[in-house]
């Protein structure tokens, strides 16, 4: 029964760890209006340097979604995404956000003291603590680079 269980899994496992790179961005317009105010994300997946996965979404209007709510959740998404394609012991993963405030709150350095971000919070540190091999780092948008392309993706879901 195990083995075809086995079988039946859609995940990809290994018996070698599979590298992969998650690129997040999240992103807010009309932060000057509340009642305006909408959320996007865009991620990417990058499975040996090769793009697996490109995602783009349009999270609606709430005056709720600041630009770190939408970094949370794209954060979520991502590794959501992962977790239904990956068997979480088989693959290492590093994700990276140009948000280092939610990359300073994940990795302790900062506290989490608003409100309406620790859901978000306690969901993507229960997302990471799946993986057997995580780590996170902070990059700057430059031109050309993962984060401006999640970036880019994040701004294309305002323009749907």
């Amino acid at each position: 029964m195990g083995q075809k269980a086995e079988q039946d899994n859609p995940k990809r496992k290994t018996d070698r760890t599979t590298d992969l790179v998650v690129v997040t961005d999240g992103a807010s317009k009309n932060n000057q209006n509340q009642e305006d105010r909408r959320g996007a994300l865009g991620y990417i997946v990058e499975e040996n340097n090769e793009c697996v996965q490109e995602h783009s979404e349009l999270l609606g209007q709430d005056p709720e979604w600041t630009s770190n709510r939408a970094e949370y959740q794209a954060a979520i998404e991502a590794l959501n995404w992962v977790l239904s394609n990956y068997d979480p012991t088989s693959c290492s993963v590093r994700l990276l956000s140009d948000s280092e405030f939610m990359i300073k709150q994940i990795e302790g350095e900062y506290n989490v003291n608003t409100p309406g971000i620790k859901p978000y919070f306690r969901e993507v540190t229960a997302l990471i603590e799946e993986f057997d091999q995580f780590e996170l780092e902070h990059r700057s948008e430059e031109p050309g680079n993962r984060i401006e392309r999640a970036d880019e993706l994040a701004g294309l879901a305002f323009d749907d």
